[in-house]
């Protein structure tokens, strides 16, 4: 089992930053011969440390033990316009880059094909995607529905169930904290996650989606 996550905007202030260098994949650097430099920094930070955006927050790295760290490095895999697959713990120049920003090459989609899905279906025949929609298409296009797991968070006001990006940023973030601190392995135990409320809807759910509900 893969867990799948996206990378975030926001690139955090505080990762450690190294300047040794790191060789690249033949593709990572034909992406960067042909984007303004400004893009890319020079510098090196581990992927799982360099973002810092809403879904990040929320899984709360600070708390991880080495026994999560293990688990998260043996799990987690970052998807990215730049690197394709990444792995939490891999050095990467922090960048502004994403699949649906305009480069000489132009769509990132159709440069990366179908690279990122075979990559991380090597290790496995299983992924739970936390990861956006704008990059768990670059595997759900190759894979077929029994390979992989969806969510959908909402949360219920007045008896109405709401569901925006702000919650499914945060909630994903809160998922993979919940797998980690569980070290879960079974995908039926996912089904227990209840932080901050959340429970998990049979009667709204697919072998393929879970869905959970937060009473506001």
């Amino acid at each position: 089992m893969k867990i799948i996550l996206s990378p975030a905007k926001t690139i955090s202030k505080i990762c450690e930053r190294f300047s040794l260098g790191v060789e690249f994949s033949n593709k990572t650097n034909e992406i960067l011969k042909n984007v303004p430099e400004v893009l890319v920094s020079k510098d090196y930070c581990k992927a799982f440390y360099m973002y810092d955006g809403m879904c990040y927050k929320n899984i709360k790295r600070e708390e991880f033990d080495e026994c999560d760290l293990e688990y998260i490095r043996e799990h987690l895999i970052i998807i990215s316009a730049l690197y394709g697959v990444l792995k939490p713990f891999d050095l990467i120049n922090p960048y502004r880059l994403d699949f649906l920003m305009k480069t000489k090459m132009g769509n990132l989609y159709n440069f990366w094909k179908d690279d990122i899905a075979k990559n991380i279906l090597k290790d496995t025949d299983f992924i739970v995607n936390l990861a956006s929609d704008e990059f768990s298409k670059t595997v759900k296009k190759y894979i077929s529905e029994n390979q992989i797991l969806d969510f959908e968070f909402y949360e219920k006001v007045d008896e109405k169930l709401k569901k925006h990006s702000t919650i499914s940023k945060k909630a994903r973030g809160m998922m993979l904290n919940f797998m980690t601190k569980n070290k879960i392995e079974n995908i039926e135990d996912i089904k227990k996650f209840d932080k901050d409320g959340y429970e998990f809807v049979e009667e709204m759910s697919l072998e393929n989606k879970f869905v959970f509900v937060k009473n506001s």
